[in-house]
């Protein structure tokens, strides 16, 4: 696979055993440690200690969460309203 500065995955755990699944997050946790953002789109969010930061959206609105860990990222927040 390319390194592309920013990986995309849209519910990336679908099918995964245990195994597989920490694997994954290892290996996330490798290409972010060397400077690729990765975005992941899902519903399931088991380790929330291994994300940077947590994005909700409900009613239209996104409201993150506080940086779980100690890095200089830029934030934004996006609302859309009917």
């Amino acid at each position: 696979m390319r390194e592309p500065e920013l990986l995309l995955l849209h519910e990336p755990y679908s099918g995964f055993d245990w195994e597989t699944y920490l694997r994954f997050g290892e290996m996330s946790e490798r290409r972010r440690d060397a400077g690729m953002a990765i975005l992941i789109v899902s519903h399931l969010l088991v380790e929330r200690e291994r994300l940077d930061r947590i994005v909700e959206i409900r009613d239209g609105c996104a409201d993150a969460e506080p940086q779980r860990r100690p890095r200089p990222r830029s934030s934004a927040s996006i609302c859309v309203r009917r």
